[in-house]
């Protein structure tokens, strides 16, 4: 009965790791495929007699386990790839030369410090694109956003109706809300009302901590993005 106790509170240890997702990934769904075929199998292995206290029954499960390692190494890695941003994607090309040059932008002033901006131009062949850069040095590592030209349009669009919503909710005085725009990158451009205090932030990546930077004056952001925006269309 080990075995079949094992697969019990393996399975049960995986949905108290995972009930607090919001969002199952495809990591989170090959788990739990694998984690109820692992324990289905366990369960054979434990009722037939034909596998009691033979070495078959060990090689199933070393088996097992083996299969349950290298398929969750499979996904990890087939995450990875989809999440890559726009720049990695581009920037990640291989069997050919690969040129980057820099623009340097005004600093972004944040509540705390300023952030460095400026446009990077990638050319790989016939083809180039350009990214909006914002990096901010924290105490450990330097965050940075890399927007996609396509991407700097359609955050520039969100900035006048966020600008809009921001005073209605504003006006709600509710114990906190929040409003945001994100890329496809998982930038984001949003503000937060709290004890009638309304904000405006950026999230420079999509993971980890200290990505996150405020911004007093939304006009602050505005004329950064457009002034990203001209520097872009003057190098084309």
């Amino acid at each position: 009965m080990a075995h079949s106790r094992l697969a019990v509170i393996w399975k049960n240890d995986w949905k108290t790791k995972h009930t607090k997702h919001q969002k199952p990934s495809n990591k989170w769904a090959a788990e739990s495929h694998i984690c109820g075929t692992l324990s289905a199998i366990f369960e054979k292995v434990n009722t037939n007699s034909n596998l009691k206290n033979s070495n078959m029954k060990n090689l199933l499960i070393a088996f097992s386990l083996i299969l349950l390692t290298s398929t969750l190494n499979a996904q990890d890695a087939k995450d990875i790839k989809e999440e890559s941003t726009k720049m990695d994607a581009f920037a990640s090309k291989t069997g050919t030369i690969i040129k980057y040059i820099d623009y340097s932008l005004p600093d972004l002033k944040l509540n705390y410090g300023i952030a460095e901006t400026k446009i990077r131009k990638f050319i790989i062949g016939p083809d180039i694109e350009y990214f909006y850069q914002i990096s901010n040095e924290g105490k450990y590592d330097t965050k940075t956003a890399s927007v996609a030209y396509e991407d700097l349009l359609e955050v520039i669009k969100a900035i006048e109706p966020l600008k809009i919503e921001s005073v209605s909710d504003l006006a709600l005085n509710p114990d906190y809300l929040e409003n945001k725009f994100v890329t496809d990158d998982g930038f984001k451009l949003g503000y937060y009302v709290s004890k009638g205090k309304l904000a405006w932030y950026l999230v420079l990546e999509r993971y980890g901590s200290g990505n996150t930077v405020f911004v007093n004056d939304l006009s602050v952001i505005e004329s950064a993005f457009n002034n990203a925006k001209q520097k872009i269309e003057e190098l084309k």
